[in-house]
């Protein structure tokens, strides 16, 4: 059985739990959207790893003229012309090949963020940009634990969760330890109704 084929059934699912949530789904990737718009200015081409079905990527390309690709492990129904499956940690493009590369809650599933981050600023000409859940606290981080497998959990059963949650200052040590600059470190509100912190982090190669 190919791994298309296996992913349909919950494809199919997850299709049926978001037009029966628009305005959930919708809501936050405009959120998202309006976090990040003044950190694409000047770009041109944008890179979404992990990007999903690509809601925040499509908002942007219909707001803006920039152009966005995205990229994941899993095809989630994309449904855009300039997707492509493959992981963040050996992306097919070569250096310098966006603008901007983005991070959308992606580097907590990954078994080693370092790796995929290092990869991410490989193929931008400049700016990487990350948006991640953040924690100051044990049971903050427990939390965050719960929310990210009942969040993700129609979505495969073949999503990873390594768990790989950081604080503010970790994630600013990971980043310093690739040789990339902290441009700016800001709080971000995707949905307001979810009991959980994010934090955006612009770096620049």
């Amino acid at each position: 059985m190919s791994s298309q084929s296996h992913h349909r059934p919950q494809h199919a699912f997850w299709e049926q739990v978001s037009h029966a949530l628009p305005f959930h789904w919708s809501h936050r990737a405009n959120r998202i959207e309006r976090g990040i718009h003044r950190h694409l200015a000047g770009a041109s081409t944008l890179l979404d790893c992990g990007c999903g079905s690509m809601p925040v990527p499509k908002l942007i390309e219909k707001r803006s003229s920039i152009q966005t690709f995205g990229t994941d492990v899993m095809n989630l129904g994309a449904a855009h012309p300039r997707f492509c499956v493959c992981a963040g940690e050996q992306l097919a493009f070569p250096d310098n090949s966006f603008d901007v590369v983005s991070l959308m809650f992606v580097l907590h599933h990954t078994d080693d963020p370092a790796i995929a981050v290092r990869e991410c600023a490989r193929v931008s000409k400049r700016h990487v940009l990350v948006l991640e859940d953040i924690y100051s606290h044990p049971l903050e981080r427990q939390l965050l634990k719960a929310l990210d497998v009942a969040g993700n959990y129609f979505i495969s059963k073949d999503m990873a969760f390594p768990f790989n949650f950081k604080t503010v200052r970790e994630w600013e040590g990971l980043f310093s330890g690739l040789g990339l600059r902290l441009v700016c470190s800001e709080p971000i509100v995707p949905n307001r109704v979810r009991p959980s912190r994010h934090r955006l982090f612009l770096l620049e190669k």
